[in-house]
């Protein structure tokens, strides 16, 4: 999971699901057994601590790259600030960023931002660490993947060979 491999305690949801939440479509409330198993651990995103305190939005960008195994990042704001409190989003991150200043984050890391969402974040002294959509969700397929293996194991389960990033990064 993001929050592990990149070193975060004390991790919480960012946006935590609600008892009793359900589409405004649905004819029906939620059944019973469906709202007994909603948790604290439950919700968008993530936030947490960086373990061992602070350090600089270069340093966990780099932290960041790494653990994704990927050729470029982007950043907003200063690479030398240091920072503590991060959340994390997987794939499109913008609507996180008020949740992201109401729990005190000092920088959310992302799959895409919109440009607007990133001058929003500067304005609120919120850095991002920018990853693309497809490297932010790739490694939840693989974990799946591997989940299911350890839980049906004689069945082949591996994540798809062929998908790939229609984006890439000219160096």
């Amino acid at each position: 999971q993001w929050a592990d491999a990149i070193g975060l305690t004390d991790v919480r949801p960012l946006v935590a699901a609600r008892q009793g939440e359900h589409d405004e479509n649905q004819t029906q409330p939620p059944r019973a057994s469906a709202q007994a198993t909603i948790s604290a651990d439950l919700g968008a995103g993530r936030r947490g601590r960086l373990e061992g305190g602070r350090t600089t939005l270069g340093a966990l960008a780099a932290r960041v790259k790494s653990f994704l195994n990927i050729s470029g990042i982007h950043v907003v704001g200063d690479r030398s600030r240091e920072i503590e409190n991060v959340a994390i989003a997987c794939g499109s991150g913008g609507e996180f960023l008020t949740a992201s200043r109401d729990f005190g984050c000092e920088c959310l890391v992302t799959g895409e931002i919109r440009f607007h969402q990133a001058l929003e974040a500067d304005s609120l002294g919120i850095s991002l660490v920018v990853v693309g959509h497809y490297a932010s969700e790739r490694f939840g397929v693989e974990a799946l993947a591997e989940m299911l293996r350890g839980r049906l194991p004689r069945l082949d389960i591996w994540a798809s060979r062929k998908e790939r990033d229609p984006l890439s990064w000219i160096e």
